[in-house]
């Protein structure tokens, strides 16, 4: 389900800025239906007809399923139904959620498996696990189960204080690979404010201060991927951000940094 750049920039505040979100985070989600697509930055054509009313889910754990095991969806745990048409409310295609019952801001959307021509006295519902929800755009597993969570389930989140880049030569949202390990390589650590994490725009999230790491890193190795995590060694990856750079490698005397902006995370 993609979010919409109001929503992605929200969370990416909260968890490069430790911003908080504005007003505070809706407790209550509107699920809304649509007969034309909606984009990232909203529009779409929601349904207006006769009997049709947005459904009010509040955000929490009997409503819908936490993610428990990294890398699994969240589901609905019960069945959201909408009121029965008194009218012909069209081809519906889409689903949105917005956080207000009218108006408001829309928060994510998505295409339905299926079409639905809703006819009058029909009455349109999702059944419990009907629908479920992931994350991706270079997020790791563990921050897309405490974003999702968060949003759908009432969990609170609470942004790391700080992070610690590592450079390696790959990975996926499970976690680097190919991170250094020769000489006196550390990972470098970010203090989590808005200096060093600007405010997000257009989804994405880059730092505002060139990283330096501390000292010569003493023939560490070969980098062209840079990783968030929440500890110094080990610990829970936050993103996996490619370098767009050239395989760079460290001698024995270098001191690798990251340029402002080439820290970037995008999103979705």
């Amino acid at each position: 389900m993609p979010l919409t750049t109001y929503t992605a920039n929200i969370l990416l505040n909260l968890a490069l800025g430790a911003t908080s979100w504005p007003g505070g985070k809706p407790p209550t989600l509107y699920f809304a239906l649509f007969t034309s697509s909606p984009t990232v930055s909203g529009g779409g054509t929601e349904v207006s007809a006769g009997g049709y009313a947005r459904v009010a889910v509040t955000a929490d754990g009997t409503n819908f399923t936490a993610i428990a095991t990294e890398g699994d969806p969240l589901v609905n745990a019960l069945e959201i139904a909408f009121p029965q048409a008194t009218a012909v409310w069209g081809t519906v295609s889409h689903l949105g959620i917005f956080d207000a019952a009218s108006g408001g801001n829309l928060l994510m959307f998505q295409a339905l498996s299926a079409t639905k021509a809703v006819a009058i006295n029909d009455t349109p519902s999702f059944a419990a696990s009907g629908l479920s929800w992931d994350s991706s755009g270079g997020l790791g597993k563990y921050l897309q189960k405490e974003f999702l969570n968060y949003l759908f389930t009432g969990a609170s989140f609470t942004a790391i204080a700080t992070h610690y880049l590592a450079l390696g030569t790959g990975g996926s949202e499970s976690g680097l690979t190919g991170e250094q390990t020769g000489g006196s390589y550390t990972r470098k650590s970010i203090t989590n404010n808005t200096t060093n994490w600007p405010a997000a725009t257009s989804s994405k999230k880059s730092n505002g201060a060139v990283q330096t790491f501390a000292g010569s890193q003493a023939a560490a190795g070969s980098w062209s991927h840079a990783a968030l995590y929440d500890a110094s060694t080990s610990g829970n990856m936050l993103a996996l951000i490619p370098l767009n750079l050239p395989v760079a490698t460290t001698g024995a005397a270098d001191t690798p940094s990251v340029a402002i902006g080439d820290l970037s995370i995008t999103l979705n």
